[in-house]
């Protein structure tokens, strides 16, 4: 919406900008979302922001490419939401901790929980994970180039506030960002499309985050801000 508001101001065409992204999705459901949904909206532009969720199946032993390592169909639990959706709350913390832990009923709190499997561990070799986001993010571009959509890539942003800024997990996941964010650049160059560079461009401050991904509605303007000068209208 804020990407679209400022684009609007620019022009009296009429013009429709819309979120794709859906929490948790790695590239590989973006890959699948955009093959079988996104791209029948028949879109001018597609602006790639992501990094960061595929961390998880990077650092999951037994790598595969699929990420059928780390991931389970959600139809294989789907019962402990269901059992878990009839058994009510009650003003006992403890009670709740472990309903919510053995049966969760919030998929906006539990579902990617759910549906991961494997053993993470945070000295596997996250390279080849990386080799894999690569793969899923230029066949992207190459399906939007194909369909005559042009594209924008983005690196992504992460802020280690002062709360997380000794955790060593944090800093890991801010170094594999980092990496991310290469492959971004790498591939805005090999492919000759346009980058935005947001991680240099959006200062890393308690008024721009809620935490070390999200955005304060400062920081999403900022974003929107910097996308709306790669986009000609």
């Amino acid at each position: 919406m804020e990407l679209e508001k400022i684009l609007k101001s620019k022009t009296s065409k009429n013009l429709e900008v819309n979120n794709c992204g859906t929490g948790g999705y790695n590239s590989a459901d973006l890959l699948v979302r955009l093959i079988l949904q996104i791209i029948d909206t028949k879109p001018n532009y597609i602006v790639i922001y992501h990094a960061y969720n595929d961390i998880k199946s990077y650092l999951t032993n037994n790598f595969k490419s699929d990420y059928s390592h780390s991931r389970k169909n959600l139809g294989e639990m789907y019962w402990k939401f269901s059992i878990g959706s009839k058994i009510p709350d009650l003003p006992l913390n403890i009670f709740n901790y472990f309903k919510n832990k053995w049966l969760p009923s919030n998929h906006r709190y539990s579902l990617i929980d759910v549906i991961s499997k494997g053993k993470f561990d945070r000295k596997f070799n996250f390279h080849k994970g990386l080799k894999t986001y690569e793969r899923n993010i230029q066949s992207m571009i190459d399906i939007c180039i194909k369909n005559k959509i042009k594209v924008v890539l983005c690196t992504y942003c992460f802020y280690l506030h002062k709360e997380i800024k000794n955790n060593s997990l944090h800093n890991l996941y801010k170094k594999i960002v980092i990496e991310e964010n290469k492959v971004m650049k790498k591939l805005a160059k090999k492919n000759k499309v346009k980058l935005v560079d947001c991680f240099a461009k959006i200062p890393r401050e308690d008024s721009n985050f809620v935490d070390s991904i999200h955005f304060t509605p400062k920081g999403m303007h900022l974003l929107a801000k910097n996308i709306s000068k790669a986009i000609k209208i």
